[in-house]
Formats: C-alpha cells, sequence, structure tokens
C-alpha cells in the first residue's frame, strides 16, 4: 500500500509542476531578408515566448558578399601595370617547375576523374580553375610582359566573379513593448566605439507577417579600433528586414568560405 501510495503521490507532483510550469510557445518568424546591406544578408528566426513579455529567439544569419570591392580590384591592377611579370615572379614563380612538369597529369586527371595522387577528385571543382592553372602554366612557359599581363587580367575577372559566404548563429532575448505593440533587444554598449545594437521585431496585423529593424549605433564617436579607424568614421546603421523576398544577383560564379 505504502508504495502504492508513493507512486500516486509521485505522478500528483509530476501532474501538478507541468501544469505550474507551462511550456514555452513557439513563435513562428522564419526567414527575413534586408536589401539595406552591401551583399546578400538572410536571417532566419526561431522564437520561443517564455511568458507574454518576453521571449527568446535563435537567429541564424546567412551572408554572401563579393570576395573583392572594386576599390580593391582597382588597387590590385594598379600594382602589377608597371611590370606584370615581375609581379608574376614575386607570387608565382616559384611553384612553375612542378605545374610544368606535371601539366599532362593534370590533362589526364580531368579526363579520368582521378588525380595524380591516385585518389578520386571532383571534376566540376577541377574544370572551374582550369583555365587560371592553363594561366600560370602559359607565364611559366613563356615568361613575357603579355603572358603575365593576360594572367593578371583572369584574376581580376575571378575575383570579380568570387563571393564569399558565412553562417553565423546568435541568440537574442526580446520583451514586449506595450506602446510600440513591438519586440525589442538591445545589446551593448560595447567595445571602444560604444557599440550599441538594437533589434525590433514588429508583426504586421493584416496579413500577420513580420518585420525586423536592426539599428547600429555608435556612442563613443571619439574612441579608436584595432586598424586605427577613428569610431566616428564608421557608419551608423539601420538594416530594414522584411519578409517579402527578392531575386538578389551577386554574380558568384566563384564561391569562398568567409573566413572566420
Amino acid at each position: 500500500m505504502r508504495h502504492i501510495a508513493g507512486t500516486i503521490l509521485a505522478l500528483l507532483a509530476v501532474f501538478f509542476c507541468g501544469l505550474a510550469t507551462p511550456r514555452a510557445e513557439e513563435l513562428r518568424i522564419g526567414h527575413l531578408e534586408t536589401n539595406d546591406d552591401t551583399g546578400i544578408n538572410w536571417l532566419y528566426f526561431v522564437c520561443n515566448k517564455s511568458n507574454a513579455t518576453q521571449m527568446t529567439c535563435d537567429i541564424f544569419q546567412t551572408l554572401v558578399m563579393k570576395k573583392k570591392t572594386q576599390n580593391e580590384i582597382d588597387s590590385q591592377l594598379k600594382q602589377v601595370a608597371a611590370d606584370p611579370l615581375a609581379a608574376f615572379n614575386n607570387t608565382f614563380a616559384a611553384g612553375c617547375k612542378p605545374l610544368v612538369e606535371n601539366e599532362a597529369k593534370f590533362q589526364q586527371a580531368m579526363q579520368s576523374g582521378i588525380g595524380i595522387d591516385g585518389n578520386p577528385i571532383n571534376k566540376r571543382v577541377v574544370l572551374s580553375g582550369w583555365p587560371m592553372m592553363q594561366a600560370i602554366i602559359e607565364v611559366c612557359k613563356h615568361p613575357t610582359g603579355d603572358s603575365a599581363a593576360k594572367f593578371f587580367r583572369l584574376l581580376t575577372e575571378t575575383d570579380q566573379h568570387s563571393c564569399k559566404v558565412h553562417n553565423f548563429h546568435s541568440q537574442s532575448t526580446f520583451v514586449w513593448n506595450q506602446q510600440t505593440a513591438s519586440w525589442i533587444t538591445q545589446e551593448g554598449p560595447t567595445g571602444p566605439c560604444g557599440a550599441i545594437v538594437i533589434g525590433t521585431l514588429t508583426q504586421d496585423p493584416r496579413n500577420h507577417f513580420w518585420h525586423y529593424v536592426e539599428k547600429h549605433i555608435r556612442t563613443n564617436p571619439k574612441g579608436v579600433i584595432l586598424n586605427g579607424q577613428s569610431c566616428e568614421k564608421l557608419p551608423e546603421l539601420t538594416l530594414n528586414y522584411s519578409w517579402q523576398t527578392t531575386e538578389t544577383r551577386e554574380g558568384c560564379d566563384f564561391i569562398e568560405s568567409f573566413p572566420d
């Protein structure tokens, strides 16, 4: 009897504890994106309301941007314009000998799908980089200013069509603001610029879709960041994210992972 009574009490305790601690309510927000950034900027929200005035959101961000800015590409071209062959020799000449010696093996590997080390290769990836390989080998075999200039033009075109992709996860706690009928989160101030990030989630009462506004504010313009740049020269940003997705063209023929 004691055993049965203990079991009943344990079940009652679990039952009433469950009633006293309600489960978090999932709030479906999903994918939002902005056209206010310099590249593709997507957010994906997974939120849970712990009560009527507070919720925690996992935010997954995807950034896609050009590998180099046009200013960086112009600067690169300017550096090699005076003497492209000297620029090639300073950077690439050390690898010429093995490239020229194995040129036939590289071509055979592309046809067979087996690398010169005997392991399978991704032919799609190798083929995409083959024009660059050929351009390097051409300069190695015929080292002239014209062949080097042609190589650097191809390198520049590749950089112009190369993008970097970065995936990032963060978590934020939002608090309901009755006056603005919105969920608000704030981080900071942090860092030498006293950076504050304010995020505001609002739901359209007509269609129930979500919008998100993220404001980046600098509270210490006299601060200096690691590269010596003054905080007053850093722009304050306002990014407006919407559920209304748009087709975006970045011209990404080549994609690399963003360095963390």
